[in-house]
């Protein structure tokens, strides 16, 4: 048998009221080509800059690793590459 217990200890807290701004909803625009196409040439933008960042990272960990280690924190734990700030 499962049990559910509520806090006996109720904090309410208020929002702004409904005239201090607005809540309509953004009106939704079709998907045409020129905008995918944007969207598509975006993702492949990113991808290329992923790309190059990931193969910066494992060129200096190739030459770190040769000269010295580098501590867990450091690194990304699945790839053993410098984290990129």
């Amino acid at each position: 048998m499962k049990t559910v217990n509520f806090s006996e200890n109720i904090e309410v807290l208020y929002t702004h009221p409904n005239e201090s701004y607005d809540r309509k909803c953004v009106p939704i625009v079709k998907v045409n080509f020129k905008i995918a196409s944007e969207i598509m040439q975006y993702r492949l933008d990113m991808k290329r800059e992923y790309t190059k960042l990931y193969a910066a990272a494992a060129a200096a960990n190739a030459n770190n690793a040769s000269t010295s280690t580098t501590t867990p924190s450091e690194t990304n734990r699945l790839h053993n590459y410098p984290i990129l700030a």
